[in-house]
């Protein structure tokens, strides 16, 4: 009866249990536990977080990296963020919903096993089901397994085997063995739970190795997993995960008060990264093991009264001090957490705590109080000036000296008995966040608004942003074990390095950094608002060369089960180094233990598969598709994609390019899709590649082609055959065009030639027959004038000998105007002859010596008859100006060519321009002046150096001058 009686009730709480776990949250969680001397994450997926149903029947990796999922709803498809369903509503070729065993064959088809004994292949991004005989459809399937042959088989729960695949290819029509077929062997390796032992068994089912079974219970089912690392793992039905570590007699049981979502274990698997894939009652799970330990929660329990780790130190005895937001201070040794009696009863925070090398412990408050623990004797010492300043930080000198930073300043304690304000405000420092001492002795000094400083041998240097400081407020200090060199952490711009007086900021994912170590390997380890980076110093250098942000660092963060540090601005000391070489982390109510020898970088590339894409309102499926062909006008185009690594997937980054559009990468962050807009036709390589959880891009991307097709308008041949109509009908116009004015060419050139014509004639006809008359004239009057003279009379020879005069005028007037009207002098050479002819004739008149200085070789310019007329009126009114008031004896009439036309002189010895004095002297300049601009030529008088006056006609001629 008692037996019965706790028989009845084990089975009891086996089933209160599992009610608890199947009404559990839904949502993505995660939980850090510590489990002996290991410590796991856990993360669980139900139905809230997109888990088709929370009961898991199977899981599977597949060649392609998708962790695949089988339940009693469907199966899924996972890639880390986003469950892709695979049930009767996407895939209406499936029977059902009911889907309990998966498998992948050599040639990659995924068969899926439903409870109702039907069989489905997933292929290509299709599904289909098999033609199962009627006989075999009714239990449910609950493995499958491929022989060296490549035929792959199924069993039922009736022990029955059926045929689905053959030569790599599954049978639309499954068969049954015959009967009198020689007997189907199913394989035999592998480890098997046989009672209260698992044995290892070879192929033909020798037992090749056995351990004791570490369950208490006896008669349930049992799952094996053999892992990478020869760890064996079972998974039970009511007592949740053993681990059975390889080469040792360690045992690690994971149960539902470690964060399993349910005692009850339905399937085991294992990924590529040895994550460990769990599928239970009561949701899918992934358990993997940290690099670090924690102390265990059951450590915060019961005493754990503080509200946050605020401070962390180095304990000679081994382990860390620990200082709370509540004013309490512990130790830890990384298993347990120890309360430290006989502290005041204060609750301020305890900012700074430092054991130094002769044995007592420094402690402090928010009150500047400084604390002295010798053994458990706690005694107060007070500062000079006791309660003036509030201490955050202590260090220690290599020389022994304490120095302590707070509110006031930078306080000394060089006998380790009292302290004494060594400089403060006066000096300009204040508000001091962190300290740090180097190998020469220089302290260096960390302020809230102030920046950097640095003092030694009683000389204080000061650094903020005027000197370069990138950010005055900083918040950490760390001296390279390398160079002496200085990392600062500053709150607002990360990591900064000081190196040669020159600071230069790191191009760090993180922007707040409250505790930088090095530990002596090349590596720092830096807090951020993130979490935790462990950054590689040569990749520093190769950032600060190129600018180029920090390609490879580890970051343990939330995904990790650490949670980021709090009041990261504020410079607390949330992280130190042990002397064993342990590198230790605080935050919240959480204390992690790191190895750094042990931490390595991750090299695996990630596997990236490019999903599908959206144009429109289309759909395209590119799961194994090289290349997709896409209508004309691509308005925009989204490109989804997946990365399966599983371990950090917010930690990953992604980048990509579209070839043919660019070759520069563009980031996308940690975004899964990729948009376009306004593609025009043509060819594209769409290429991604992703930087793992550590930071390292993969070497090759992956990539798919696209074609964008053309509209009409856009084809090749539309397009030459619009550029051929095009050039034909520019040809055709240029021709009708050119037609045009070579016809307005001529009769423009008729019109000239008549107009030539017309100026000959009425040349012609003024010289033939008013020209002819007037000399006519003249000769009578002269033989009047000579008649009269041998007479001897005296009436009438004034008379006759002024109309002689007047005739001799009108006589050259008629002879410039037929110059002028005549088209035969419209070029330089006449003008230049006819010049110099009237120049010599009409100074000779006025007794004026006339000098010529003509080039030898004229220019065959045209000069049109408008030219020719306003340019002699203005030489003429020149020369009669030279002859009446210039009273010169000597001119110089010279014509010189240059590039923009030629100029025309009259250089005379006369008195010059100032003496020349006049109404009429001024008009004739004004007019002058005039008659040049209206035939866009200029007009200039001046003084000579050796006296008299130069007057310049400069006149533009162009070969295409119009006549």
């Amino acid at each position: 009866m008692v037996m019965n009686f706790l028989r009845f009730s084990r089975f009891c709480l086996i089933g209160m249990l599992f009610l608890c776990a199947v009404i559990t949250s839904d949502a993505v969680e995660s939980d850090v536990v510590s489990v002996g001397d290991q410590t796991f994450l856990i993360r669980t997926w139900q139905v809230g977080a997109g888990l088709p149903f929370n009961q898991v029947r199977d899981v599977l990796q597949t060649r392609d990296g998708f962790i695949w999922v089988a339940t009693l709803n469907g199966a899924a498809r996972f890639d880390g963020v986003d469950f892709e369903h695979i049930d009767i509503r996407t895939a209406p070729n499936l029977p059902d919903n009911q889907i309990v065993k998966l498998y992948e064959d050599r040639s990659d088809h995924l068969y899926l096993g439903h409870a109702t004994g039907h069989i489905s292949v997933f292929a290509g991004n299709e599904t289909i089901t098999l033609a199962c005989p009627g006989e075999w459809i009714g239990q449910a399937v609950t493995e499958f397994f491929e022989k060296p042959d490549g035929s792959v088989w199924a069993e039922n729960a009736g022990g029955a085997l059926l045929q689905v695949g053959e030569g790599g290819t599954p049978l639309a029509l499954p068969r049954l063995p015959e009967e009198d077929a020689a007997p189907i062997l199913k394989p035999m390796a592998g480890w098997m739970a046989r009672d209260d032992r698992v044995v290892k068994l070879d192929a033909s089912g020798a037992e090749l190795e056995a351990k004791p079974a570490p369950w208490p219970i006896k008669n349930q089912s049992i799952h094996l997993l053999e892992r990478r690392n020869d760890d064996l793992v079972g998974g039970s039905t009511f007592g949740g995960i053993f681990i059975m570590h390889g080469g040792s007699s360690n045992v690690t049981q994971i149960t539902v008060s470690d964060g399993l979502a349910s005692i009850e274990v339905l399937c085991l698997a294992e990924d590529a990264e040895q994550t460990l894939w769990v599928g239970t009652t009561a949701g899918l799970q992934s358990i993997r093991a940290m690099d670090y330990t924690s102390v265990p929660e059951s450590a915060f329990r019961g005493s754990w009264e503080f509200r946050a780790l605020r401070s962390i130190t180095p304990r000679l005895a081994g382990g860390v001090w620990l200082g709370t937001s509540k004013g309490q201070l512990w130790t830890s040794d990384g298993k347990v957490l120890k309360r430290v009696p006989s502290l005041n009863k204060s609750e301020k925070i305890r900012r700074a705590i430092l054991e130094t090398q002769d044995g007592p412990v420094w402690i402090n408050d928010d009150s500047g109080f400084m604390l002295r623990l010798n053994g458990k004797v706690l005694s107060t010492r007070k500062a000079k000036k006791a309660g003036e300043s509030e201490i955050w930080t202590i260090q220690q000198a290599a020389d022994g000296r304490l120095w302590a930073g707070g509110r006031n300043g930078v306080w000394e304690n060089p006998d380790h008995m009292g302290w004494h304000l060594a400089a403060g405000r006066r000096k300009g420092i204040s508000d001091v966040q962190c300290l740090a001492t180097s190998s020469n002795g220089t302290l260096w000094i960390g302020m809230e608004s102030s920046g950097l400083a640095a003092w030694k041998d009683d000389e204080i240097l000061r650094w903020s942003t005027d000197a370069g400081l990138p950010n005055p407020h900083v918040t950490a200090l760390c001296i390279d074990k390398d160079d002496d060199s200085v990392w600062i952490g500053s709150c607002g711009n990360g990591l900064i390095s000081f190196r040669d007086g020159v600071f230069r900021e790191v191009p760090f994912t993180q922007n707040i950094v409250s505790h930088i170590m090095d530990d002596g390997k090349g590596r720092l380890w830096v807090v951020g608002e993130q979490g935790l980076a462990i950054v590689e110093k040569k990749e520093v250098a190769h950032a600060l060369r190129t600018g180029e942000e920090i390609q490879t660092y580890i970051l343990y963060g939330e995904e990790e089960g650490l949670n980021p540090p709090i009041d990261i601005s504020s410079g607390l000391s949330t992280a130190c180094l042990t002397p064993d070489g342990r590198f230790w982390y605080a935050s919240d109510r959480q204390l992690a233990v790191f190895q750094p020898s042990e931490v390595q970088l991750w090299t695996n590339p990630v596997p990236l598969v490019i999903n599908h894409a959206q144009v429109h309102d289309q759909t395209l499926l590119l799961h194994g598709v090289d290349s997709m062909v896409l209508d004309p006008g691509v308005h925009r185009l989204d490109i989804h994609f997946s990365a399966l690594s599983f371990v950090s997937p917010s930690h990953m980054r992604f980048r990509c390019r579209l070839l043919g559009l660019g070759d520069e990468w563009s980031e996308l962050g940690t975004r899964r899709i990729a948009s376009f807009q306004r593609l025009p036709p043509g060819k594209y390589t769409f290429q991604l590649i992703a930087a793992n959880r550590d930071g390292l891009w993969n070497p090759a991307p992956t990539q798919v082609n696209i074609i964008v097709k053309p509209f009409l308008w856009e084809t090749w041949w539309f397009k030459a055959l619009m550029y051929l109509s095009i050039g034909l009908l520019a040809a055709l116009l240029s021709l009708a065009v050119a037609d045009r004015i070579n016809r307005k060419k001529l009769i423009r050139s008729e019109q000239l030639r008549a107009v030539e014509e017309e100026r000959t004639r009425i040349a012609m006809d003024i010289h033939d027959e008013i020209g002819s008359e007037l000399t006519r004239m003249q000769l009578l009057c002269h033989r009047i004038f000579k008649a009269w003279d041998k007479s001897g009379s005296d009436s009438g020879p004034a008379e006759v000998g002024e109309m002689e005069h007047v005739i001799n005028k009108l006589v050259r007037a008629f002879d410039e105007i037929v110059w002028v009207v005549s088209p035969g002098n419209d070029n330089v050479d006449n003008l230049v002859g006819y010049l110099s002819k009237y120049v010599s004739s009409f100074l000779g008149s006025a007794h004026i010596s006339c000098d010529l200085d003509i080039p030898l070789e004229l220019p065959s310019l045209p000069v049109p008859g408008p030219v020719r007329h306003n340019l002699f009126l203005a030489i003429k009114e020149g020369l009669n100006n030279t002859v009446k008031h210039a009273e010169a004896t000597q001119v110089c009439f010279s014509v010189a060519f240059q590039s923009e036309g030629f100029v025309i002189a009259l250089h005379d010895n006369g008195k010059g321009v100032e003496a020349q004095e006049g109404e009429r002297f001024h008009r004739g300049l004004r007019s002058m002046r005039r008659r040049m601009e209206l035939v866009d030529g200029q007009f200039d008088i001046h003084n000579n150096e050796r006296g008299g006056t130069t007057v310049e006609f400069k006149l533009p001629i162009r070969e295409d001058a119009s006549r």
